[in-house]
């Protein structure tokens, strides 16, 4: 796993580092989607923390698509957590979704980023990532 540098290339393998560092600071919202610093949307909810994040490409959400861990404490022991998905565009991450329940997937289908999980979906215009829908 490499940690994360302002160069990387997230095509080479995983990469670790704290999610301010990756996807910068908020500076814009609408409704409960947001924009950082560096260009990446996504709900309020999952952007306004910093905490650090294991960013994967694993074989069976290749792709365009990333999978995005955190650390978490379950009694004494610690262990990764899903924390949602990362699409990327042109290598950099673009839009950071939470997840919506236990099941979970995400996919891109007629410019539309998915995001699914029991208690719903979220969907995302990839030309417009403020055009959001619950």
């Amino acid at each position: 796993m490499e940690k994360f540098s302002e160069n990387i290339n997230f095509d080479d393998g995983d990469v670790e580092g704290s999610s301010f560092e990756i996807f910068g600071e908020i500076v814009e919202k609408k409704d409960r989607i947001v924009r950082t610093s560096k260009n990446v949307y996504g709900d309020e909810w999952y952007l306004k923390e910093d905490r650090q994040i294991k960013i994967r490409n694993e074989g069976w959400q290749k792709g365009e698509i990333r999978v995005v861990y955190t650390e978490r404490d379950y009694g004494g022991r610690k262990m990764l957590s899903l924390l949602g998905y990362l699409l990327m565009k042109d290598n950099k991450p673009y839009i950071f979704s939470g997840i919506n329940g236990d099941e979970r997937g995400a996919t891109v289908f007629n410019n539309t980023f998915i995001v699914t999980g029991h208690d719903g979906n979220y969907l995302y215009n990839v030309n417009d990532p403020f055009d959001f829908e619950f």
